[in-house]
């Protein structure tokens, strides 16, 4: 169990934006309204209460690097269970050794100037919380703590901070595509596990010096599946007010916009660069082809707040996480930069309050016609359109 931090006396406080280092600590919440349909075991699905496991990523003392070892470390206390499943699953394994990190479990919170916004990270379907790292790394730096979530039972694995190393659900292995009963359990699962812990963030304050989050400051992050679940979550009644969301190739044929007065927060929409019909037709089935499509429509016009939907080029679906870099897959840093960078500058704007950061980092980057392209309703590229959406 992370011990108790406090403020160092004598430290000097840091303003978001300066050097920091990237702690990470393992929270478990506890939510005893429902029962755990998934993830008790392999072969067991059903028990009282449900366990919501968390890795809190803040802004850390960068003293404390010097016990850093491998990218293993942002898998502990499992981290040599983490990579021998890796590597049955086809990671590289000597990659994976070579991997710095980034992140210092147990670290010491730097002194704030100003308290931390949060972002709560909602990951693709089987993606551990913890396989964001080329953008949480990144956003801590800016002064914002991120609480990634991670799915017992539905993650490829999960790590419990008491040492348990949980696997996938055998039932959940090979779900089809197409089991749409299956995949709205899940996307239920995830939306009352968002909303859970952006309720009750504040049990995080045992392990954090006073002021140092703020608590109701809160934006959302979702790839995938986890982005399907931020929409739907975007609709509920909620605890808390959501500042802003970014969503990343999010599972547009799970979603339903049903709340007649739109989604009125600034949302940041990127996509994978197949976004068209015929650019999307060798990837889906027709089954889910279609409700996919129309799933993107129908979120694009509900969107009724700052609206910037791009599509990235170079990106595939899981570009937006870790995945690439751990299996091998071609070298994505220069497209994950992009990714951050636009992400970074969109979190400074609308959740930490920085007037036109991100409109201005669009506008006069060169990003936007080189690796981000607006696009439409259809997918297709349509430059300017997210600067006509109603001012924030």
């Amino acid at each position: 169990m992370p011990y108790e931090s406090k403020i160092v006396a004598g430290k000097e406080a840091r303003n978001e934006g300066t050097s920091l280092g990237v702690g990470r600590l393992v929270h478990v919440f506890h939510d005893v309204s429902r029962s755990e349909r998934i993830g008790a075991a392999d072969d067991v699905t059903e028990r009282l209460g449900r366990n919501i496991v968390v890795s809190v990523y803040y802004p850390a003392e960068t003293g404390s690097q010097e016990h850093a070892r491998g990218y293993d470390q942002v898998f502990s206390p499992c981290g040599a269970q983490a990579m021998e499943m890796l590597q049955e699953m086809g990671a590289d394994t000597d990659l994976l050794a070579s991997l710095p990190s980034v992140v210092f479990n147990s670290a010491e919170p730097c002194a704030m100037v100003h308290p931390c916004p949060v972002i709560v990270l909602a990951p693709a379907f089987g993606i551990t919380g913890d396989m964001y790292t080329f953008l949480v790394q990144e956003l801590v730096k800016q002064g914002l703590v991120v609480v990634a979530i991670s799915t017992v039972g539905e993650s490829m694995f999960t790590v419990l901070p008491d040492g348990q190393f949980r696997r996938q659900a055998q039932a959940l292995r090979d779900i089809e595509s197409t089991d749409g009963k299956r995949w709205n359990d899940l996307l239920e699962t995830r939306v009352a596990d968002i909303l859970y812990v952006t309720a009750n963030l504040s049990e995080l304050a045992r392990y954090f010096p006073d002021s140092f989050i703020r608590y109701h400051q809160v934006g959302l992050v979702g790839h995938s599946l986890g982005g399907a679940a931020v929409v739907e979550a975007l609709q509920r009644e909620s605890a808390v007010r959501f500042y802003a969301a970014m969503l990343f190739d999010p599972s547009f044929h799970l979603m339903e916009m049903y709340n007649e007065l739109g989604i009125d927060i600034p949302l940041l929409l990127m996509r994978q660069e197949a976004c068209t019909r015929e650019e999307l037709q060798p990837l889906f089935s027709e089954q889910v082809l279609e409700p996919f499509i129309q799933g993107y429509k129908d979120l694009y016009f509900g969107l009724t707040g700052f609206r910037s939907s791009l599509k990235v080029q170079g990106a595939g679906h899981m570009t937006f996480s870790d995945i690439p870099v751990l299996f091998n897959e071609g070298d994505v840093t220069g497209v994950q930069q992009v990714i951050s960078r636009a992400a970074i500058a969109f979190v400074r704007e609308f959740v930490q309050g920085q007037h036109l950061a991100y409109r201005n980092e669009m506008a006069t980057t060169g990003l936007i016609g080189e690796v981000l392209f607006e696009i439409d309703a259809l997918g297709h590229d349509d430059p300017g359109q997210c600067w006509s959406v109603q001012a924030f």
